[in-house]
């Protein structure tokens, strides 16, 4: 018996976000007035973040913190329902220089939040072809961190970061 675990689940949520983000993303963009873009993600990583090791963003990492056997009849047998709780980390770089109307720092703080609305609804719909259910089994939480000036890049770095958990029957490899 091998099983997929959260592994299989953040490939799965990977795989859906590369097919569709593109079109989600302009989506989002296109419901505010502002012309604030949502440029295309340039990676998506099964990783904790680490900047150093990136040349383009934004970047969402998938972190899984923990997994839980949801309690039922089946005990520990194979093809039982899990939880998996997910650190979902989307780290976005707007030059200082490309501000709007409004400053450079709003805009990065607009398009963290745009982009959490878009990781949101597309794990919600993706739900028939990743097999795992997102936003179920413990509470989903967002968290903005603080707008980073990097004087060096000429460029501000904006960080949002989701705790959200995917339910799903664990299937072998």
């Amino acid at each position: 018996m091998s099983w997929a675990f959260a592994e299989a689940t953040a490939e799965a949520a990977i795989t859906y976000i590369e097919a569709n983000g593109a079109a989600k993303l302009t989506s989002v963009a296109a419901r505010y007035s502002d012309g604030i873009p949502l440029p295309a993600i340039a990676a998506l990583r099964l990783s904790d973040p680490w900047l150093g090791a990136e040349s383009e963003f934004p970047v969402v990492y998938f972190v899984p913190e923990e997994s839980r056997r949801v309690p039922s009849a089946m005990g520990m047998k194979q093809g039982g329902l899990w939880a998996h709780r997910f650190l979902v980390a989307i780290v976005a770089e707007l030059s200082i220089d490309q501000g709007r109307a409004i400053t450079s720092a709003e805009t990065i703080r607009r398009m963290m939040m745009r982009y959490v609305v878009a990781i949101l609804e597309m794990l919600a719909e993706g739900y028939a072809s990743m097999g795992h259910e997102w936003g179920v089994g413990g509470p989903t939480e967002v968290y903005y961190d603080a707008t980073i000036t990097d004087k060096e890049r000429n460029a501000y770095l904006g960080d949002a970061r989701i705790v959200i958990w995917s339910t799903g029957k664990e299937t072998s490899l």
